[in-house]
């Protein structure tokens, strides 16, 4: 094999792996502070993004969906159905 080109490769993967994780980290940093700012307005106007998504997603109409392929992920991704609240 040629050392030099193996090397090259190595370092390559590394890198895009710390890349990788770098953008993973920003990205989640990211969503937090739009998380963060989402809760800020919401409080501001009264309400919160809980009790908004309740408003927009009906849990009668969505358990209506259940014959349609797919409700059940729409279901449990908008978590609109569950009984418990979020921290």
């Amino acid at each position: 094999m040629n050392r030099p080109a193996l090397g090259r490769a190595v370092t390559g993967a590394g890198v895009a792996v710390l890349g990788a994780a770098a953008a993973g980290a920003l990205t989640a940093a990211l969503l937090e502070a739009v998380d963060a700012v989402c809760d800020g307005i919401a409080g501001l106007a009264g309400t919160s993004i809980e009790a908004a998504a309740r408003r927009l997603l009906d849990p009668a109409a969505l358990t209506q969906l259940a014959v349609v392929p797919g409700a059940a992920a729409l279901m449990m991704c908008s978590g609109c159905c569950s009984s418990s609240a979020r921290p």
